[in-house]
């Protein structure tokens, strides 16, 4: 799909009901494959974690913290090479952490038990 528009579509099909709702949709922009990278010098640890991390060499990027449905739970710019951010209050499950700078968008799988 690289260098082609791309349209997102919402099918609502069923046998007993007529109604769908749909709200709070949000698309922002657009990332590139190539930017969106699996980037080895950034850790991310413990993983998994039961809610304090510790996310090291990512100076001058913003940390978002997003559950699997897309809901930003929290956002963050670093200026240092390494921040502990505490999750703890937040439910037991699978989160992703993206490390967005000038160069690139990092995406990190986490999870909290």
């Amino acid at each position: 799909y690289n260098g082609q528009d791309i349209y997102v579509a919402l099918q609502h099909t069923s046998t007993d009901k007529f109604m769908l709702f749909v709200d709070d949709i949000e698309i922002l922009g657009a990332i590139t494959s190539s930017s969106v990278i699996e980037n080895e010098e950034i850790s991310l640890f413990p993983n998994p974690t039961n809610g304090i991390i510790t996310i090291t060499n990512i100076s001058n990027s913003n940390i978002e913290v997003t559950d699997l449905s897309g809901k930003v739970l929290l956002t963050n710019f670093v200026s240092s090479n390494s921040t502990t951010i505490d999750l703890s209050d937040y439910n037991k499950g699978t989160y992703i952490v993206r490390i967005i700078n000038e160069e690139s968008v990092v995406v990190k799988k986490l999870i909290v038990n």
